[in-house]
Formats: structure tokens, C-alpha cells, sequence
């Protein structure tokens, strides 16, 4: 806005920036406008307090761009080359502030209050054009420029199939250290990555259960006789079933890849008085193969002696 001056001294403060002033203009009269450093009684150096003509010579811009105080002289010319007395205005120029407000931040970053473009805004994403703008006690602006830089936080999922068990390993985390026995996938892992941001890592735990085969206790048996494996169980997971015996074959049972076969004892069984069968039951992966083996001793039959007649 336009500022008129008076016929008389008086006292204005402004901020850094343009300011325009004007003089009551009279018919066929002429103004000749100046400005000193009031410190300095000198005028100001180029480029601090510039004046420019905006309309005719009686309507004038002044470029503050150094704070201080100024004095702002006006003399007019009236048409019969009569001056008049010179009219004057001490301008203090008020300093307003800009700054730069620097902040990292994980993800997000909510900018305070404030007379403000962003104000209480949330961003996600770097940035460096919000501002605040705040008057200061002298009535200038202060500008406030955020820099943003968003470091964003990661996450991912750790997919792990185990047989029977798993322990998850160390870290800062939820779930940490512990032994997990079936399966899960809320614990989570949270380190801090080099830019200060959490990188949360989540188990998908699948827990598959192992064979747990018990080839049944050891017995006894006579010669000549079969044996029903019934004491054979399986309490985990159940694969495929194979018997085998002492030399790897499976040539003696009644059915070897069933849990409770026949197993009829081979003459070289006989002659060495036992046998050993062992029941394997694969597991489901990634859980390996488990076996049992249950020892059968196979007593002579008695041999009478001759008869002998009195």
C-alpha cells in the first residue's frame, strides 16, 4: 500500500522488502526525492535502499534490503520554479529471518504449528519446499524452510519349513531366541538398519512333524514259528513304511511296507538264533527318514534222543 507523506517530519518501521510512498501531487509541480543513512548521513550504498519512479515523480517504490534507519526527503517544485520546504521520513527497516529447519525421520514427519503452508501436514516422502511463516516481534517474517529428508522402514517375511522344532536366532526382536514347536507367523524380528529406520522381519514358521517309529521290544520265538510284528507303532508323522532285515532285505515279511506284517524267520536267521528287523518310515520333507529295529531270538526246537529198547 501506497504511504502518503506529511507535511511534516515523523517515524514509520518496515520490513526488508518494497515499499511504496507517494506526495499529495499539485498541479504542474515537480518532486525531487532522496534518501540518506541516517548513521552514515550519507546516501545508502547501491542495491540497499533504491529508489525507482512508479508512476509520474510524485509516486515512488523504495528496495529495503539492508536494515537500518533511513530518512526519506521529498522537495517539491511548483510551476512558477518556487521550491518549497523539503518534507522528510525517518524509516526504521526492520530485519525479518529465514531459516532452514533440517530433519531425517523414518517414514513419516508431522510439521508443527504455526502461520504456515504445511502446517500439520504429514509427509511421507523427502521434501524441501514447506515453509513456515511467523511475525516476529518487530512485525517482519520469519521464515522457517523445512528440508525432509524420509528414510523408509522395511519389512519382510522370513519363510522357514522345519521338522519337529526351530529356534529363531538374536536380535532386537519379539520372539527372540525362543524355540518355536509348530507352526507360526507372528514373531517378529526388529533391527535398526544404517539409516536409523526398523526393518521388522516376520516368521512364516511351518513346523512338520518327524516319523517316530517304535519297532516293538525285543522277543522270543521257537524254531519253525512266524512272528506277528504287533508291537510296531508309529506316534509322529506317518510316511511310507518299509521292513527290512539284518542284510537289507525284505524278502521275509508278509508285507513290508505295512506297520504289523508277518515275518517268517530265513534258515540263516535260524541258524544264527536271532534276527534283527528294522521298521524305517520316511518323513514328509524336509524331515529325514526314521527307523527302529527290534532284535526276535529264535530258540532250536529240542532234539529227543534215540529210543532205546530194554
Amino acid at each position: 500500500m501506497a504511504q502518503t507523506l506529511p507535511n511534516s517530519t515523523i517515524t514509520q518501521s518496515v520490513c526488508i522488502g518494497t515499499e511504496d510512498y507517494e506526495i499529495v501531487p499539485a498541479l504542474g509541480s515537480t518532486y525531487t526525492w532522496s534518501i540518506i543513512d541516517q548513521n552514515t548521513t550519507a546516501p545508502p550504498l547501491a542495491g540497499e535502499a533504491d529508489i525507482s519512479p512508479f508512476i509520474g515523480d510524485w509516486y515512488i517504490q523504495v528496495d529495503f534490503t539492508i536494515p537500518g534507519t533511513y530518512v526519506l526527503s521529498v522537495t517539491e517544485q511548483d510551476l512558477n520554479s518556487c521550491q518549497g520546504a523539503t518534507v522528510d521520513l525517518t524509516i526504521t527497516v526492520n530485519a525479518g529471518s529465514s531459516s532452514t529447519h533440517v530433519v531425517t525421520e523414518c517414514d513419516t514427519y508431522t510439521w508443527g504449528d504455526g502461520v504456515t503452508n504445511g502446517d500439520g501436514n504429514v509427509y511421507t516422502s523427502s521434501t524441501n519446499t514447506p515453509i513456515f511463516t511467523i511475525q516476529t516481534v518487530n512485525g517482519c517474517d520469519s521464515v522457517i524452510t523445512l528440508d525432509l529428508t524420509i528414510n523408509n522402514s522395511s519389512s519382510s517375511t522370513h519363510v522357514v519349513t522345519e521338522c519337529d522344532t526351530y529356534t529363531w536366532g538374536d536380535g532386537v526382536t519379539n520372539g527372540d531366541g525362543l524355540t518355536y514347536t509348530s507352526s507360526t507367523n507372528t514373531p517378529t524380528f526388529t533391527t535398526i538398519t544404517v539409516n536409523g529406520c526398523d526393518s521388522i522381519i516376520t516368521l512364516d514358521l511351518t513346523i512338520t512333524a518327524s516319523p517316530d517309529p517304535f519297532a516293538g521290544a525285543n522277543d522270543t520265538i521257537c524254531e519253525g514259528l512266524t512272528y506277528t510284528l504287533s508291537g510296531a507303532t508309529n506316534t509322529g508323522n506317518s510316511g511310507a513304511i518299509n521292513w527290512t532285515d539284518a542284510s537289507g532285505f525284505s524278502l521275509g515279511f508278509s508285507n513290508p511296507g505295512i506297520l504289523n506284517p508277518v515275518y517268517t524267520p530265513t534258515i540263516s536267521d535260524i541258524a544264527a538264533g536271532s534276527v534283527t528287523l528294522t521298521l524305517e518310515i520316511s518323513g514328509s520333507a524336509p524331515c529325514p527318514p526314521e527307523s527302529s529295529s527290534v532284535t526276535i531270538i529264535i530258540n532250536a526246537n529240542p532234539t529227543p534222543g534215540p529210543i532205546w529198547h530194554n
